[in-house]
């Protein structure tokens, strides 16, 4: 009776060591407190754009009751699918009407299957679905102290049965004791039971020398703990890191909800994966064992390759079925992540000021140079991370429980292997990853570049500057070519190590597998169950390895999202603390001043006054603060300019006054139509007989403003203007296209339409001729009366038709006024 209970305590045993290993996988939905029902009404994920992914989306409910029916099949065939599906389907219930907050039965469907498949008892069975239930919980995840105590049972059975089972126990249950109190930092029992397990099994010496030299070897191990940790849940780190990074920009219980339906879609997809995979490799071996034994015409040996060929054949559908359903449903779960994140991102991005605060931050241009490509590096490398990672996860589960049961020995024998591996592969992926971001910056740089030198080509080119710019391009670019150059070297370097490691790697599996058949301790039955296992558990081990580069161009992204989101959401410098109301008054009041770039004052306000339909021109000498003065009427705060003191605005009928302010720089946006260009930053209307009524109104103010080309009436328009046939519709590079004059010419009409009750003008004339600076002032006047008008004007006196009715000029930085 005791050695029967010992027997369902070691199965139980092996069962949740293998199920803690899986509990970081399984365990992702640990967070999830709402109910699904609320979350959908509040879900801010958009639709999909793909008629599949919208069937996905239109039937998620389905994925638990699929992903149960599943397992269920897996674990006893067609009877068990059905059972899992009703389960799956009670869950979705349970959670439509409120009753629980996650999917405790699916969960515990999959961990009776994980339990099962390395161990067909009824104790795995049970100790499955208890440790599947509690593991959207998070309680394992939370309790990693059970691990310790486990392995050492087992490979305390191991060494000596019952009694060393008990031993192993207590050991590991001492280590934590330690470790809880500071006693130790290792796990230096559990790693000495360990190691003479490992040398038992050799039997090369006696039990007393094997158990010396095993303790010695197993204290020697537990310095790497922390290294033979982080690889065994290497595959986590990314699901984490993720996680960390999509809670910046979605919500808590949208994100969760969204993560648990992944991870059910995906445990129920790996499980059939894995399941199809087993299925194929069986075939394959069945076909090379038969294949072997055709050199008799008349023996069994081609009937049956003939009857494995057509299993091979019909197998080949539902397996070829199940990798599209699978890659569907990552992708669909992938392409949902991309929007959500690309949109939230860019919302914060253009919102308010935040643009004008990157600006003034040179290392955003990189940034935002790769934001679009960091996403679907991100979300598409992530996606398929997580897949490879709970694959692997579970094949390498299923493999070191059957490792475990079998030939621990193993287990040790692969750790020692793969961490060589590891740490090969991860200096040749960190050598590649140094020059890639090398050349990433500089590629930035070379954008930047060319971009910016081709918006002003036409004053590089009055300037003679043509050589300089191809110089400086070719200097960027050869720098590019010679880091490129060796990033080759290290990439051929890496390459001809996979091709080395991807022979060896077969061959050291199998020989791991035959010499334990050699030494006695497999049957020779249970070679390939034994040898795939082993090749499971290498590709656990090697996860971070053969990850490695992959993992670095996510992270590099990763990385550079991370930065930019702490730069879209970092607390403003604050240096602008002037005072901004609205009162029921008739004029705009600039009380107590100040404005300044960094310790330096420019312009000192004691008392101003600026009265509503007056115009003001301001003066004074380059440098003295008029265009930062104005910026801070307009309202604009993260420019790197210091301002405090307070600014009184008029309500206009009950409401905060509309400002328009025309900068120095033109801004005409790309592929774009004049009329668009004039209805910027408006959006042109929907509605046909608004529509009509705001192009005419835009053809008379461009006719009298001197843009003949573009109104109804063209008889005065140039023979080339006539010629080219352009209209408010034609798409031109129209910053180019206009001379600096018609520029200025389309932006004050622009400004007109917009009928704003503060209008702030910035050197306005400069660039238009002589005859029609008088046209554009008395446009203004007429069509803007009750505007207050301010305009930065060098030559004010040479450009006032009647047009000034106060001069304010910035003499020392103080605000002298000049009336008419």
């Amino acid at each position: 009776m005791g050695g029967c209970l010992h027997w369902y305590i070691l199965k139980l045993i092996r069962t949740l060591i293998i199920l803690a290993l899986l509990s970081p996988v399984l365990g992702v939905a640990k967070n999830i407190n709402t109910p699904i029902k609320a979350i959908e009404e509040s879900s801010t994920f958009g639709k999909s754009y793909n008629a599949l992914y919208n069937f996905i989306q239109n039937h998620e409910y389905l994925l638990a009751p699929l992903s149960a029916t599943v397992a269920g099949a897996i674990r006893c065939g067609y009877q068990c699918g059905v059972i899992g599906g009703a389960v799956g389907i009670i869950d979705e219930l349970a959670l439509y009407f409120g009753y629980t907050d996650k999917h405790y039965l699916s969960w515990g469907i999959f961990g009776a299957v994980t339990g099962h498949v390395i161990k067909s008892s009824l104790v795995s069975d049970i100790g499955g679905v208890i440790l599947g239930i509690m593991l959207p919980t998070g309680v394992l995840n939370e309790h990693q102290e059970i691990i310790a105590p486990v392995i050492g049972a087992i490979a305390g059975n191991s060494i000596a049965g019952n009694s060393g089972m008990i031993n192993g126990l207590v050991g590991g249950i001492l280590d934590e004791a330690l470790l809880g109190n500071d006693l130790a930092d290792k796990h230096y029992l559990t790693f000495s039971t360990l190691g003479e397990a490992v040398v038992n099994s050799l039997g090369y010496f006696s039990p007393f020398t094997a158990n010396a030299i095993g303790m010695l070897l197993g204290l020697i191990a537990a310095s790497y703990e922390k290294e033979i940790k982080g690889n065994m849940f290497f595959p986590i780190k990314i699901a984490e890191e993720l996680y960390a990074t999509y809670s910046k920009f979605i919500p808590t219980e949208q994100l969760n909800n969204h993560i648990e339906k992944h991870a059910i879609a995906l445990i129920g997809s790996q499980f059939l994966t894995q399941f199809l995979s087993l299925k194929i490799i069986n075939y394959n071996q069945a076909l090379i064992y038969n294949f072997e034994r055709l050199d008799n015409p008349n023996g069994p040996a081609w009937g049956n390759f003939g009857k494995e060929i057509a299993n091979f054949v019909v197998f080949l559908f539902p397996y070829v079925l199940g990798q599209i359903a699978t890659n569907s449903i990552d992708d669909y779960f992938a392409e949902k992540l991309q929007f959500v994140l690309g949109d939230k991102i860019r919302a914060g991005l253009f919102t308010d000021e935040i643009p004008l605060c990157l600006s003034n931050d040179l290392d955003s241009t990189v940034l935002i140079d790769n934001l679009r490509s960091d996403i679907l590096k991100v979300v598409g490398s992530g996606s398929r991370l997580i897949t490879n990672a709970v694959s692997t996860s579970i094949g390498g589960a299923y493999g070191i429980g059957i490792i475990v049961i079998h030939s621990p020995n193993i287990l040790i024998y692969s750790t020692l292997y793969n961490k060589v591996y590891n740490f090969i592969e991860e200096y040749l992926a960190a050598q590649l990853k140094l020059y890639r971001e090398k050349i990433t910056a500089l590629n930035s740089e070379l954008m930047s570049t060319i971009q910016y030198d081709t918006k002003n080509i036409r004053t590089i080119t009055e300037r003679d500057g043509i050589e300089a710019t191809r110089g400086k391009i070719e200097d960027i670019i050869t720098a590019i070519r010679e880091l490129g150059g060796t990033q080759k070297l290290w990439r051929i370097t890496q390459q001809s190590w996979w091709s080395i490691t991807g022979t060896a790697d077969s061959i050291f599996n199998y020989y791991l597998a035959a010499n334990e058949i050699q030494k006695g301790r497999i049957p020779f039955e249970d070679r390939n169950k034994v040898r795939t296992a082993s090749r499971q558990v290498s590709n656990l081990l090697s996860w971070s390895g053969r990850t490695a580069q992959d993992m670095s161009y996510m992270r590099e992204s990763l990385n550079r999202i991370i930065i930019l989101e702490g730069k879209i959401h970092k607390a403003p410098a604050k240096i602008d603390q002037i005072t901004r109301e609205y009162k029921n008054i008739d004029h705009m009041k600039l009380q107590d001043l100040e404005i300044g770039v960094a310790d330096r004052l420019l312009v000192e306000i004691k008392d101003l006054t600026l009265n509503m339909g007056e115009i003001y021109a301001i003066t004074g000498e380059s440098g003295c603060g008029k265009t930062s003065l104005l910026s801070k009427i307009k309202g604009i705060k993260e420019n790197n300019i210091y301002g405090k003191g307070s600014i009184f605005y008029p309500l206009i009928n009950g409401n905060n006054p509309k400002i328009v302010m025309l900068s120095q720089q033109d801004y005409f946006p790309l592929n774009a139509s004049l009329y668009e260009i004039v209805s910027y930053p408006d959006k042109i209307s929907g509605d046909p007989v608004l529509n009509n009524i705001k192009r005419e109104e835009i053809q008379l103010l461009l006719a009298e403003i001197g843009l003949y080309a573009f109104s109804s009436n063209k008889k005065n328009a140039t023979q080339e203007a006539k010629k080219k046939e352009l209209t408010l519709d034609s798409k031109q590079d129209w910053h180019t296209y206009l001379s600096g004059g018609e520029k200025k010419k389309v932006t004050i009409v622009s400004a007109i339409l917009k009928k704003p009750n503060i209008l702030i003008l910035d050197e306005p004339f400069n660039g238009l001729d002589l005859k029609s600076i008088p046209i554009v002032q008395q446009m203004l006047k007429k069509y803007l009366p009750d505007t207050l008008i301010l305009v930065v004007d060098h030559h004010a006196q040479d450009n006032n038709y009647n047009f000034y009715d106060v001069e304010l000029r910035i003499v020392d930085k103080k605000v002298v006024l000049r009336l008419k």
